[in-house]
């Protein structure tokens, strides 16, 4: 019975003590709005996020139909706002674009992303396409994210199969070994 309560505890202070799950750092909205039909040129594309972002990781990409870069490469985070982040346009004529964002989340350290197309001036629907199609591509999870994940479950693994075989199989072997010869001593 002791064993029982003594899991339950430990299995309590695990709960309480790990972090709350967070909803990362999730789009919000973006100006051009996803899929906006602009009549003239933006000067900046802007995205606002749930979360504070660390400017260092996190960017905004804009290509063109053809997958040509067509910002001037400095994603700036917004110092009234650390959900906001920018980024300046060169002069852009009549076309489609899309624009890529990432953002590594400053309250969970999780690294978001998304896509959309914007156009300026009349367009057509392929060419739209074309643009998001430009920008498609996965990004995969970098060695800095998956190794502390996979070490801290494997902590917590230990931890909970720890006490478990404690609880058990240890304490339970331990009286019987004793309640057997109670002239068994262990020195340590």
């Amino acid at each position: 019975m002791k064993s029982i309560q003594a899991t339950l505890i430990v299995i309590i202070i695990l709960l309480v003590w790990a972090m709350p799950a967070s909803a990362h750092g999730l789009f919000v909205r973006s100006d051009p709005n996803p899929n906006a039909v602009l009549e003239k040129p933006p000067v900046q594309v802007q995205v606002w996020l749930t979360e504070p972002v660390e400017s260092s990781f996190s960017e905004i990409k804009v290509l063109d139909t053809k997958g040509v870069r067509v910002d001037d490469g400095i994603t700036n985070v917004d110092p009234n706002d650390p959900t906001h982040i920018q980024v300046g346009l060169r002069s852009l004529s009549n076309g489609a674009y899309t624009a890529s964002w990432k953002a590594l989340s400053v309250v969970d350290g999780h690294v978001t992303f998304g896509t959309f197309p914007f156009s300026v001036g009349e367009v057509d629907p392929a060419a739209l396409a074309a643009a998001v199609e430009a920008s498609s591509g996965t990004v995969a999870a970098t060695p800095g994210e998956v190794i502390p994940r996979w070490l801290s479950l494997l902590g917590i693994a230990i931890l909970i199969g720890g006490s478990l075989f404690v609880a058990y199989v240890w304490t339970p072997a331990w009286r019987q070994a004793t309640e057997a010869n109670p002239f068994l001593i262990v020195e340590l």
